[in-house]
């Protein structure tokens, strides 16, 4: 019954289009996660490997590993999920489907929202088929990551927060629970939450308050092990890698201009390839001659001909603008960060953010709210979810130092906001132009994926060959290109072609050092992490070491095997006796 329903709906051809785009450019994003392996940064650093440990050891616990915090101190929701799947695939093939299961919770919180609101079915669904076209949302989905992950909380909390039974508070408890306890961007998510939680019926937030409330304090059980552990909530983690607050109203200020002009973004549309706009708004004008469309809907094709032009003049105004305030107040060398901007097109999972669209709409649906519910033809609800990325901007620029890799942390906020998308719908020409638009950027965002190259690929990674040819190091270790890290990816490729199945490994490296390759396809290395001074075990039959580090073992029972510049492996040989244990 619900799928008669839903091929009704998608009878519309701006929701079938849209949904047709997003079947298929999923049904290769799930091959990308599937098929080829991880090779992201942060999941390769520290978020895969500390679910292999614990897989390793039998038991979610602390590594103990002190070159890099991040695997003891970060919440620990999304890398149990990895580590269920690691036990029961017997393999790092699947870790993945936590962010593709977040994409779809996203997808369906976004029509909940809507519905929420009032809208009708199709509505509602436009809402939701936009999410999974947005660049970041796309290129996480393929990763080990877990910014999609504590996205889906947040906007399941911010759903049973809205809902009409009391059962749904106790899952908004649980979804605050789970999106504090994945990542320390999930309480930063609270402050929105709230807002949700005081356009709720008036006799339903004070539950809905207390619901918040429960799921923080169930949510917390790591950060109070990290205050116990280290005197700091987050591990120290903010003074280690200087995330802490800008503080100041100044520096705050830069922030939060900073992340606005980061908004606006076209990712995919490289070199040649944002011709692809042109050609998608002139191809809807010949369909619209042919059918015989109205005349405004040829506005359709305009918009989407434009799309990543209008983006690029926009922003190039803001950074001018943003330019000259910060050189009129004194401050030429802020004024420098705004004066060279260019238009964002790289398709990357940390730095890429929602299209050329989205930032004029969070602003147009912000005003267009606001005047229907002064008409009585929407509720309060759709102002606060139209200006959910704005209070979110607010949040991060006040709470985070910034970063031009914040525009993922935003991804709940920009999908509650999706929800009151839907009454675009209404308006056919800019439906369609939205629609048009989303779908080109989603082909975009595939073909010029950083991290997966098509072979087709234009910018910084032409130079790759299809993710699908190469080799399990060549692909982990695409993303560090640069001649020191080529010295990493030797090493990697080493232990890919050298090393036993059976192998044992003691690893002294240090943070940011890729770490999750040394498992091993199938996790079937044994992986023991050594800080500074600490000894090669007894039991690890290889030792690998990163610049500037000398593990401290018995010579005599080592022999060097590979090294480059400063990158180096020793494999146990036979020593009869060992007479001291000192620094290789």
């Amino acid at each position: 019954m619900h799928l008669v329903w839903l091929l009704r709906q998608l009878r519309d051809p701006i929701l079938g289009v849209l949904a047709g785009a997003v079947v298929a450019g999923y049904a290769y994003a799930v091959a990308l996660a599937v098929f080829t392996p991880q090779n992201e940064g942060d999941p390769l650093v520290y978020e895969l490997p500390r679910a292999a440990l614990w897989r390793q050891e039998h038991g979610i616990g602390l590594t103990g590993a002190d070159f890099d915090p991040r695997l003891d101190a970060n919440p620990v929701v999304a890398e149990v999920g990895e580590l269920a799947t690691m036990v029961a695939g017997g393999t790092e093939r699947f870790v993945a489907l936590g962010q593709l299961s977040a994409v779809a919770a996203l997808a369906l919180g976004a029509y909940c929202l809507g519905r929420y609101l009032g809208l009708g079915g199709r509505p509602a669904l436009f809402g939701a088929l936009v999410v999974p076209t947005l660049p970041v949302i796309t290129l996480q989905s393929w990763t080990g990551g877990n910014d999609l992950v504590v996205a889906s909380f947040v906007v399941a909390a911010a759903v049973f927060v809205l809902g009409t039974r009391q059962v749904e508070l106790g899952f908004a408890t649980l979804a605050v629970a789970l999106a504090v306890g994945t990542k320390f961007t999930g309480p930063l998510a609270l402050p929105l939450l709230a807002i949700i939680a005081f356009v709720a019926p008036r006799r339903r937030r004070l539950g809905a308050l207390l619901a918040l409330l429960m799921g923080t304090l169930l949510g917390s059980v790591w950060y109070v092990a990290n205050l116990v552990r280290t005197g700091d909530l987050d591990g120290g983690l903010a003074d280690r890698f200087g995330q802490g607050a800008p503080g100041g109203i100044g520096n705050t200020a830069q922030a939060t201009m900073q992340l606005v002009l980061d908004s606006i973004d076209a990712s995919g549309a490289i070199d040649l390839y944002a011709i692809a706009y042109t050609a998608v708004g002139l191809a809807l004008a010949l369909a619209f001659v042919v059918v015989r469309a109205p005349p405004r809907m040829y506005l359709a094709a305009i918009l989407v001909g434009i799309a990543p032009r209008a983006a690029d003049a926009v922003g190039g105004a803001v950074a001018w603008v943003l330019t000259e305030a910060w050189q009129r107040v004194g401050n030429p060398e802020t004024a420098e960060l705004f004066s060279g901007w260019t238009l964002p097109t790289a398709s990357n999972a940390y730095t890429s953010w929602y299209g050329p669209l989205v930032p004029a709409m969070v602003v147009g649906l912000s005003v267009f709210t606001i005047v229907e519910h002064r008409r009585g033809r929407l509720p309060g609800s759709s102002i606060v979810f139209a200006l959910a990325p704005i209070v979110m901007l607010l949040v991060l620029a006040s709470s985070l130092a910034y970063d031009e890799s914040r525009g993922r942390f935003f991804a709940g906020a920009i999908v509650i906001s999706c929800g009151a998308w839907g009454v675009i719908l209404r308006v056919r020409w800019l439906a369609a132009g939205i629609a048009a638009t989303c779908v080109v950027t989603l082909g975009l965002v595939l073909v010029n994926a950083m991290a997966k190259p098509t072979g087709i690929q234009a910018g910084e990674y032409a130079f790759s060959a299809p993710v699908w040819t190469l080799q399990r190091w060549e692909a982990q270790t695409l993303l560090r290109p640069s001649e020191p890290e080529r010295d990493e990816a030797s090493t990697v490729a080493f232990v890919d072609a050298q090393l036993p199945s059976d192998a044992e490994l003691a690893l002294e490296l240090r943070s940011n050092d890729l770490l999750f390759p040394y498992f091993g396809p199938k996790l079937e290395h044994r992986v023991v992490l050594l800080d500074p001074e600490d000894t090669a075990p007894g039991d690890a039959s290889w030792l690998v070491a990163a610049p500037g580090r000398s593990p401290r073992a018995c010579s005599a029972a080592w022999r060097l095997v590979h090294e480059r510049r400063g990158w180096r492996i020793w494999k146990r040989g036979h020593a009869d006796t060992c007479t001291a244990v000192a620094p290789l």
